[in-house]
Order: structure tokens, then C-alpha cells, then sequence
């Protein structure tokens, strides 16, 4: 029976997968439900009065450098409660949408989307030198041509062939919108015309908002004329994306742009745990020598949770269903670099390291770790696969009867001599993770791979760091 229901689970979310259903659809979050087990005990009901979130400072929480999180923490004013975040490095940029939650983290909403922006960079500080100005900047008004964007609530202005931006520093109208028609006495040389096609989409940076002279003007977030077009100074993507800020925009949130140099950007389609499941926790075991090897993996240099875009948001959907049962999720391990993988093949093929024997797989063979779990397990190096446990809010971790990482019977999920508690707990997280768009593997009750691969077929080496 409770197989039965587990294998019917795989079959309605691999149905929904071919239906081309993404997760954030498929599990709305006002529409999760936890699928009840039928086990001798009931599961964990939800407190009559849910424990209150506790805020970062009270986790204790340390947010990984370069994370949205990171930049965040120091960069956004404390009464905005949405940021557009661009973040850059030489000539490659990222653009998120990042609201704040009740912790104090930040989670991204939306992104990261590929933007341009000035062809030298960050840092503008004059008229004409080719780059994008750095900082934390409030938002003018949008503008555009066409349809208005359907969800659109942000301070909109239409545009037409008789409007422009003033660029002339000598014109009283510099660095402003102005209608040709509108104007009597034009005192201006130079203006960019903004029915055009990049301004078909735009919002006003409000850069130079005293209309300095030398420090430029008409710096806008715009749509821009292809992937790999830099822009004058004004920070562009597409018109899709486009949309989409201007539909997330809420003036009651206080929105700015945050715009900023860092030192590091992983591939695209991958983040830090933390900026897409804000109330997740992790303690990479990877990273030291609590793991079956005894000591760090190769590709593991700091205890950081990275994980696909796609794992991240589907771990977010699984903290929030388990909320109401007033408990959380850990990462033990999230992306795994492939000579992580490497070093934990050469590990299983060493038969006269035993050292972690009686502690990890007192009861198996190398042999049979290489051929049950060792060779078979791809995921993490294609950024599908997360390792979780039972937590409560405070961080006290809940029995699942058996330890991670485990080589034995009593890693399946079944498990052996589990108590009710201990098995009802499995049964809950293999539910919640069901939901929100994994499958579990029966040998590990820990191991989760997203139903629908981000990248299948591809493996990644980047650091874990």
C-alpha cells in the first residue's frame, strides 16, 4: 500500500511534467496540501498557532559572499521591499527580481535574466564614457509604445513620434521627458527620440537626478538590441523580460535598482540555496569530514548550498508546504561538482580505505557501493538532485531513524526497524518533496531528483565555494 501510493504520485507529476507544467505551476503556494500518509501514526499536525519565523539574526545565519542575499544585506535601503539586483563582471551581467520576506532574507521572484549593459562596464561618472552607473537608485516613471503590459500597476507614460529625452546640458529641459508638440520655445540641440524600438519598453534610471551637466543623461532599463549589444549606459534585456518587471513593479514596496561589480557570477541557471528558498538550512557535509570519506571532497573549499534555479524554487515550494507543520528542510547537499564525483568514485574503488567503515557501511562492500549508490547517482553534477532532511525551525534535527549517508537496508526508504514516528517522518518528506517536483530514490531516503532536468546530459565542475 504505501508503495503503491508513492508510485502513483511519480506518475501524476511525470504527467504533469510532459504537459509542460512547470513546478511554480504546478504548486502554487497557496494551493500546496500535504498528501496524508497511511501509516499506524499520524503525521505531525500543524501547531494551532504556527512558531513565529525566526528572523536571520536569530539563525544565525551567514549568507554566502556573492549570494543576492550577501549584496542585499548591505546594499538595500531598509523601507524597500523589492530590488532589481544587476549584478556584473567584466562583460557579463545578471538581472533579478528579489523581494524581502519575513526573515529578513531575500528571495528571488524572478531571474536571473542575461542583461547588457554600458559597453565599458559599471561605474559611469561623466557624459559619454561608455558606462552604466553603479549604485542603488530609485525608479521614474515607465515608458513605452503599444500595448501597456497587462498587470502593470507601476506609473506609466505613453509614447508617440513627437516625444523625447533631452541630452543638450545648455537646454532647461536637460534630462527630461519632453513632448516636441508640447513646447513653445525649444531650447534644446539634442534629444533621443523614444518611439523607437529600444524604448518600446523602458524605465527612467534616476541617475543625475540634478541634471549635472557632465555626469550624462537618459539612463533607462531598457530593451536592448540583442544578447550581445552593450548599451551607451541605460542596462538592457528583453522585451519578454521586460514585461515582467514592469507587471512585478508595486510602488507600496519602495522598488530601486542595485546595480553592482562583483567578483564572481556562477553559470547561468544556478544560485546560491539560500536567494530561491530563503527558509532552507544546509550543512554541507561535503565540505569537512563528517561524510562517509572522512574528509573534504575534492571541489568543496567552504559550506555553501548551490543548487539549479529550478531545484532552488522547487525547495521552496517544500519549506513553505512544511510551515504549517512547523518544520523546515536541511541541505545536505545540493550541485556537486564532477570531480567531487570523481574523488568519491576513486574513494569507493580504494578497498583498503576503510576508516569510515563501521560508521557508514559496516555491512556492504565498496563493490556494492559503487554499483547501489555511488555510480548511479548523476544528478548532483547536472544540478538536479538535492539531499534533505526533517528540521525544526530552531534547527533541532528530526529522527529519521538512520543516518545520511548510510550504506544499508536501513537507508531505503521502507527502512528497517524504523519505529511509527521515525517512519512517518520519511513519509512526510518523500510527500512534500513528491509535490513539489522530485522523485526519491528507494535506497536513499534522503536523495531527491527534480522530475524534469534542467540540464540534462550536461555535467558541471565549478567550485563549490
Amino acid at each position: 500500500m504505501k508503495n503503491a501510493k508513492r508510485y502513483v504520485l511519480y506518475l501524476l507529476v511525470g504527467a504533469m511534467v510532459l504537459m509542460g507544467a512547470g513546478c511554480s505551476i504546478l504548486f502554487p503556494e497557496e494551493e500546496i496540501s500535504l498528501i496524508k500518509s497511511n501509516t499506524p501514526t499520524p503525521l505531525p499536525t500543524a501547531s494551532p498557532e504556527p512558531t513565529a519565523t525566526p528572523t536571520i539574526e536569530e539563525l544565525e545565519i551567514e549568507v554566502p559572499e556573492g549570494s543576492v542575499n550577501a549584496i542585499l544585506r548591505e546594499k538595500a535601503p531598509a523601507d524597500s521591499t523589492q530590488v532589481i539586483l544587476v549584478m556584473a563582471i567584466k562583460d557579463e551581467q545578471r538581472l533579478y527580481l528579489a523581494e524581502k520576506q519575513d526573515n529578513g532574507l531575500w528571495k528571488v521572484a524572478e531571474g536571473a535574466y542575461p542583461v547588457t549593459s554600458g559597453r565599458n562596464g559599471l561605474g559611469k561618472e561623466k557624459e559619454g564614457d561608455g558606462k552604466s552607473p553603479e549604485g542603488v537608485f530609485e525608479l521614474g516613471t515607465a515608458l513605452g509604445f503599444g500595448d501597456k503590459p497587462d498587470a502593470c500597476t507601476w506609473p506609466w507614460q505613453d509614447v508617440d513620434e513627437d516625444d523625447y529625452w533631452v541630452e543638450d546640458a545648455n537646454s532647461s529641459r536637460f534630462n527630461q521627458f519632453v513632448s516636441a508638440d508640447d513646447i513653445v520655445n525649444k531650447d534644446w540641440e539634442k534629444a533621443s527620440k523614444l518611439n523607437v524600438k529600444k524604448y518600446e519598453r523602458a524605465i527612467e534610471i534616476k541617475y543625475n537626478t540634478e541634471n549635472q551637466a557632465e555626469l550624462g543623461s537618459a539612463i533607462f532599463i531598457h530593451v536592448w538590441a540583442g544578447e550581445d549589444k552593450a548599451t551607451g549606459g541605460g542596462t538592457a534585456t528583453s522585451k519578454k523580460n521586460m514585461d515582467t518587471i514592469l507587471n512585478w513593479l508595486e510602488e507600496d514596496q519602495h522598488p530601486v535598482l542595485v546595480q553592482v561589480s562583483v567578483e564572481r557570477l556562477l553559470p547561468m541557471g544556478f544560485g546560491y540555496a539560500i536567494d530561491y528558498a530563503p527558509d532552507i538550512r544546509w550543512d554541507i557535509k561535503f565540505s569537512g569530514e563528517d561524510n562517509f570519506l572522512g574528509r573534504a571532497v575534492e571541489g568543496y573549499s567552504a559550506d555553501v548550498a548551490i543548487v539549479s534555479e529550478d531545484c532552488g524554487r522547487a525547495l521552496d515550494h517544500a519549506c513553505h508546504a512544511l510551515k504549517s507543520q512547523d518544520l523546515a528542510l536541511m541541505l545536505y547537499d545540493g550541485y556537486r561538482p564532477s570531480q567531487a564525483q570523481k574523488d568519491i568514485l576513486k574513494w569507493a574503488k580504494d578497498d583498503d580505505e576503510k576508516s569510515t567503515k563501521d560508521r557508514y557501511y559496516p555491512d556492504s562492500t565498496k563493490s556494492e557501493i559503487r554499483k547501489e549508490y555511488i555510480e548511479v547517482d548523476k544528478g548532483h553534477t547536472q544540478g538536479a538532485s538535492v539531499d534533505v532532511t526533517l528540521i525544526k525551525p530552531d534547527g533541532e534535527p528530526v529522527d529519521m531513524g538512520g543516518r545520511y549517508f548510510f550504506f544499508g537496508r536501513n537507508s531505503e526508504i521502507e527502512g528497517v526497524d524504523l519505529s511509527n514516528a521515525q517512519y512517518n517522518h520519511r513519509e512526510l518528506l518523500q510527500d512534500v518533496m513528491i509535490q513539489a517536483g522530485f522523485k526519491p530514490v528507494e535506497n536513499m531516503w534522503w536523495h531527491f531528483d527534480l522530475a524534469e532536468k534542467p540540464f540534462p546530459g550536461e555535467s558541471f565542475d565549478f567550485e563549490v565555494k
